[in-house]
């Protein structure tokens, strides 16, 4: 079965800030079932939102689903496309200098939730890009 996730997130910058992610999770059964969630984030950079957005869309996917990722963010777009999670992994979760990845927790909950599959990543507007975004806005107000 194929599942679209939809990610986005108000943090824009790697300055660490409060924010709100938000994201989509379709089905595509015989009836389309679609699963919306929001939340807040705190002293959190564009990657680690973003992240925490995905690991929380995962958890609605069943393991035999062929994943499609919307998502506008080239480094967890990359760490997915190019199996850098493997190296990770290998490498005891520690980059090619030796230093602790950053997010790690949140990139070991992915490698986990992905569980080997390998997601169709698409970058840039999608179908959910500006309702996701007006969502954004609206709930940022409440929140300040």
């Amino acid at each position: 079965m194929i599942t679209d996730i939809y990610i986005q997130s108000s943090i824009r910058s790697m300055e660490r800030r409060d924010g709100i992610v938000g994201f989509v999770v379709e089905r595509q059964t015989d009836v389309p079932e679609t699963f919306t969630q929001f939340g807040r984030v705190l002293s959190a950079t564009k990657n680690c939102a973003d992240l925490l957005g995905l690991k929380n869309a995962l958890i609605h996917t069943a393991p035999e689903d062929y994943l499609h990722i919307y998502l506008d963010n080239s480094y967890v777009t990359a760490a997915i496309m190019h199996d850098w999670l493997g190296e990770w992994w290998f490498n005891g979760w520690k980059t090619a200098k030796g230093r602790p990845i950053a997010n790690m927790e949140e990139w070991q909950s992915v490698s986990v939730l992905l569980d080997g599959r390998k997601p169709e990543i698409h970058s840039g507007t999608h179908q959910y890009k500006r309702w996701l975004e007006s969502e954004l806005a609206r709930r940022s107000k409440k929140y300040g």
